[in-house]
């Protein structure tokens, strides 16, 4: 038997190394294409129930025809307040100002977004309409329509920009060719929209990106009066801010120290 030569005996150890590498970049490039990334599943956003009493809603009113008033600020749907004789010809045609009503006190000044309400109890009517008004002071001087709630729905998209703080709902039932039970009732009533300080602090923000030349003139007049009501500086009516005198790079300073001292306290 012939021995084999240095050459051929180098190329066997080039192709046995050649078939090696091709093999390993073989497995990562299948490794690649059948790669699938997995997709991080975000949560689910919770939004805050601004009429909730765990959060410090409260009911301000009711009138007397409205029993168990409280059980719609619960999260529960073994409770639920009732509305007696509301399945009358009589009360369904009351005017607005005459329907029995009550009223929330919210647990913050918000900007209402939604109103959702609810009702888990089978035998019982359901409220025809429910009229949602708003105030900022309690008494009002004035109840600012919100929306109304129609059933069969259950959601109000309200489109005011009002802050609201006190919520008058007034309920009117079904007529008594749609009513089939004694009374009508109400399992929740959940309201959802900003806090101040997220409204404000928004708004900051926009003014902090507007340019230098809007914040000179008759804005500067308003300015001060904020940046003192957050500690900025310590004198309101210092002249410095007088007249549109005050330098504008000052101003967007103050304005980021409000705007990083808001986000501090969302």
């Amino acid at each position: 038997m012939i021995p084999p030569t240095d050459r051929e005996i180098n190329l066997i150890a080039y192709l046995d190394f050649f078939i090696k590498w091709a093999s390993h970049i073989w497995h990562v490039f299948v490794s690649l294409v059948s790669f699938t990334p997995t997709t991080k599943q975000h949560e689910p956003i919770i939004r805050k129930n601004y009429a909730e009493s765990t959060s410090g809603a409260s009911i301000l009113y009711a009138t007397s025809s409205i029993l168990n008033k409280k059980a719609i600020l619960e999260n529960s749907k073994e409770t639920y307040m009732q509305l007696h004789e509301c399945a009358q010809d009589s009360h369904h045609f009351l005017p607005q100002d005459e329907l029995p009503y009550l009223i929330i006190n919210l647990s913050d000044d918000i900007v209402v977004e939604s109103v959702e309400v609810s009702n888990h109890e089978d035998f019982s009517n359901s409220l025809h309409q429910i009229y949602v008004e708003g105030s900022i002071d309690y008494p009002p001087s004035k109840w600012f329509s919100l929306g109304t709630v129609q059933s069969p729905q259950t959601s109000l998209s309200v489109k005011s920009e009002k802050m609201i703080r006190y919520l008058k709902l007034s309920l009117r039932g079904p007529p008594l060719t749609e009513a089939n039970q004694l009374y009508c009732t109400l399992t929740s009533v959940k309201v959802f929209g900003y806090s101040m300080n997220f409204v404000m602090r928004k708004s900051l923000t926009k003014l902090n990106q507007e340019p230098l030349t809007q914040l000179t003139g008759s804005t500067n007049t308003c300015l001060p009066m904020i940046y003192h009501s957050f500690g900025l500086i310590t004198d309101a009516s210092t002249s410095e801010f007088e007249d549109g005198e005050s330098e504008d790079e000052d101003m967007h300073i103050l304005l980021k120290k409000m705007v990083t001292k808001l986000s501090k306290n969302q």
